[in-house]
């Protein structure tokens, strides 16, 4: 089968699948050879291909574009927690424990985030006098 290239999926057509039949570098079989040679100069069909054969293609695609779009993202602090995408299994977790890992993954949690809702000023430590995040706790201390 052809190799569907970026530019393929990027001019927004249906793709076109060619068969073509080869027996190259096979002794024995020259007159195979020269007839799947002559086939390229025949007329191509259109070959019926069930859409599921290039689920796959399509997710790694995708996958590839999502990623290209998210490593432009450096000033986004969750793209340091994260860099690669990907999806993250938490099902040998509890469902606490699980919500408890993803909040000190991304570093919101209620002690460090409470005051937004009480609307006071972000607490500082009283160390070093800095912002009080998850990483300066878990970290720094």
């Amino acid at each position: 089968m052809t190799v569907l290239t970026t530019a393929s999926w990027s001019t927004l057509e249906k793709p076109s699948l060619c068969w073509i039949p080869s027996h190259v570098g096979i002794r024995g079989n020259k007159s195979t050879d020269l007839a799947a040679k002559s086939a390229l100069s025949s007329t191509i069909s259109a070959v019926k291909c069930p859409p599921t054969d290039l689920y796959q293609s399509m997710t790694n695609h995708c996958q590839r574009l999502w990623q290209v779009a998210w490593d432009g993202c450096l000033s986004n602090k969750l793209h340091s927690i994260k860099p690669t995408l990907g999806y993250v299994s938490y099902s040998h977790l509890s469902g606490r424990d699980a919500v408890t890992h993803r909040r000190l993954r991304i570093g919101r949690t209620r002690f460090s985030h409470s005051y937004l809702l009480n609307r006071e000023d972000q607490p500082r430590c009283t160390f070093c006098d800095c912002a009080l995040t998850v990483v300066h706790m878990l970290l720094l201390w």
